[in-house]
């Protein structure tokens, strides 16, 4: 295909994706307030949210409906993306389309899932209790969910490093010896984002580096597995 016609294609794909997230977000959109309360009651309890200027609720409010609106397209985004890389593979790589669809699906959605239901719970009970000797804690609606939602969006991505390796391993471009040789700089990296996004905890940063880690290993094992498959 000549490279207009490339740029063609992607044009088509980034329209679809575009359209696709555009749609899910507003269809999502009634429902956010429904799930802003149960985020509230699941994640803060008694702690009090207050708004500090005349559009954060409605802010955070399309910060949500986006987020769902990235999770209910996010199949419509990944097919569109391998859709468009296929064709550069050989062989039968070609069929693979549906097999990284729905596993980039299921590991988006098991990364949402530890975020929300381990990680985020433990972060937030310990800041909260950390604030009650010195102070009433009130936070800000917007800083709050902002917070929560970047944890949920980031591990999604991060359970994508075992998927992402596999392909690039089939294809020749890295192999196990190299990623094991470049495990203590990841090791050094996930504790370094760990202590940027969570509290000062050693615990809560040892519950995000952890999984960081396993999954680099798993993808260590996994390109081993690719490569001798070649």
């Amino acid at each position: 295909m000549p490279v207009f016609g490339h740029l063609r294609e992607l044009r088509k794909r980034f329209l679809v994706s575009f359209f696709a997230f555009v749609f899910a977000s507003i269809v999502s959109f009634p429902v956010v307030p429904f799930l802003l309360e149960r985020v509230r009651a699941d994640l803060m309890g008694n702690v009090f949210l207050i708004v500090i200027s005349p559009q954060e609720a409605l802010m955070v409010e399309l910060k949500v409906s986006l987020l769902l609106g990235l999770v209910f397209s996010f199949p419509v985004l990944v097919y569109q993306f391998w859709s468009f890389v296929a064709p550069a593979f050989l062989g039968r790589e070609k069929t693979l389309t549906l097999t990284l669809l729905i596993s980039s699906t299921l590991l988006f959605l098991a990364g949402n899932v530890f975020a929300y239901w381990l990680l985020l719970p433990v972060t937030m009970n310990f800041l909260i209790n950390v604030s009650y000797p010195v102070a009433l804690p009130m936070f800000s609606l917007n800083q709050a969910f902002s917070f929560a939602i970047t944890l949920v969006v980031l591990f999604g991505l991060i359970f994508q490093l075992p998927l992402i390796v596999a392909v690039l391993s089939r294809l020749g471009l890295v192999d196990h010896m190299v990623l094991s040789s470049r495990r203590r700089y990841v090791v050094l990296g996930a504790f370094i984002v760990a202590a940027v996004i969570t509290d000062p905890s050693v615990f809560t940063q040892i519950l995000v580096a952890v999984p960081i880690i396993l999954l680099y290993e798993v993808s260590i094992l996994i390109s081993w597995i690719m490569g001798g498959r070649r």
